[in-house]
């Protein structure tokens, strides 16, 4: 029998193609909007301006830190089980919790964040993303909020990009 070049579906689940497991890490919150005003708001932290949230903040994300992702995807081609894994922080972040840890972070340029009153028939973000397989047969464990923005600040100051 010869080896299979077809990719898996989501739909039908894992396979097995040629004796190897086919492995599907879904990254969740990978939201370049998201990242480009997460860049503007650290950008104005570091300079030491108010950074300003629309809509009351309310917006829900579940981030995950680039760090947890390369983890993920390393265990599992090394030793995880063929499968589907959700790659995310596991807990709701808001825009405005995301606003106020950025200006916690940067303290020492005392900061502002400035909030917009929310639409009361909006719709703010999507259901929370079970990550509970990967932490089982990965032993995945996300990195937090404020140790991600801390760890990205060092980054960012290590290299002067901001």
């Amino acid at each position: 029998m010869r080896p299979t070049t077809k990719k898996p579906s989501a739909r039908s689940g894992p396979r097995r193609f040629a004796g190897l497991g086919a492995l599907d890490a879904r990254l969740v919150a990978v939201d370049l909007d998201l990242a480009r005003l997460d860049a503007r708001r650290l950008r104005r932290a570091s300079l030491g301006q108010a950074i300003r949230v629309i809509e009351g903040g309310r917006r829900m994300y579940n981030l995950v830190h680039v760090e947890d992702v390369a983890a993920c995807i390393a265990g599992a081609a090394g030793t995880g089980e063929p499968g589907i894994y959700n790659v995310a922080s596991g807990e709701h972040t808001s825009l405005l919790d995301l606003a106020n840890t950025v200006a916690e972070t940067y303290r020492d340029r005392q900061v502002e964040v400035h909030s917009d009153p929310p639409s009361p028939e909006r719709h703010y973000g999507f259901p929370l993303i079970s990550v509970e397989k990967a932490r089982r047969a990965l032993g995945f464990v996300p990195v937090g909020l404020r140790e991600g923005l801390r760890r990205y600040r060092s980054v960012l100051d290590a290299s002067r990009v901001l």
